[in-house]
């Protein structure tokens, strides 16, 4: 398995809050593992991650996102 990310770093990452990351997580836009203390690690190779980012068929984080077809 690669990088788990914690739901704080998934929210600095898009520049959103730790309750919208939950909320996503909730709603099953982004796939989580829950941990026994109760958070969550998120997988940081999710192409959900990118497709996230996407505004107008451009990645806004790189641009060019290697998740992307």
């Amino acid at each position: 398995m690669g990088e788990m990310l914690r739901i704080h770093q998934v929210a600095r990452r898009f520049s959103v809050t730790n309750r919208t990351v939950r909320r996503w997580i909730a709603e099953g836009k982004i796939i989580a593992a829950p941990t026994p203390g109760g958070s969550y690690r998120i997988p940081a190779d999710q192409k959900v991650l990118c497709n996230l980012r996407i505004k107008n068929g451009i990645c806004v984080k790189c641009k060019q996102c290697r998740f992307c077809d």
